[in-house]
């Protein structure tokens, strides 16, 4: 599966997620009101996330950059 894909599907929960919690706003059921606000919260920023990933990942590095070491803590 892509990236591109990935992060289509996410925003497609996302705005499931979203339609939900309008519904169970209007519907004026607290219950779950906050949960679905906050998984569609979640999936836009997943979705989001691999945006900047691209974008982080698309830079050039310096040539006399050293590598990070993990080790070295």
């Amino acid at each position: 599966m892509s990236l591109r894909l990935l992060e289509l599907a996410f925003y497609l929960a996302g705005f499931l997620f979203a339609a939900g919690f309008v519904y169970f706003l209007r519907a004026d059921d607290p219950e779950w009101t906050f949960p679905m606000f906050v998984l569609s919260a979640s999936m836009f920023f997943l979705g989001y996330r691999f945006k900047l990933k691209a974008r982080i990942n698309s830079r050039e590095m310096p040539p006399n950059h050293p590598e990070p070491d993990d080790e070295a803590n």
